[in-house]
């Protein structure tokens, strides 16, 4: 399939292919993949991407279980993966800690 699409593609399923996200990357994107975290239940897919500018972001890609009883856990356990794979070193700045009206 990537011979086709002609980018990278980063995809997870389950064993019996019931779950299941990708995501494609537009072939000849400037983005860099700079962390890819595949979960082997076919749940999610975390990517730390990276622009030519310098600018990452993460784009996560997420199959919820539809069974409520499964769904906390399941948030609660991609909430930890997420945060511990963003860089937070940038989320603020000098101003955003002093507090208080400029």
């Amino acid at each position: 399939m990537s011979a086709e699409w002609g980018g990278q593609i980063f995809y997870s399923h389950d064993s019996d292919h019931a779950t299941g996200v990708y995501v494609l990357i537009k072939p000849n994107s400037p983005i860099q993949v700079e962390i890819a975290e595949l979960d082997m239940n076919g749940r999610f897919i975390i990517l730390r991407l990276r622009t030519p500018g310098e600018t990452t972001f993460n784009l996560v890609n997420i199959y919820a279980p539809t069974d409520y009883r499964e769904l906390t856990n399941f948030i609660e356990s991609l909430i930890k993966k997420i945060v511990s794979a963003t860089d937070s070193s940038n989320l603020l700045n000098s101003i955003d800690k002093q507090g208080g009206l400029a």
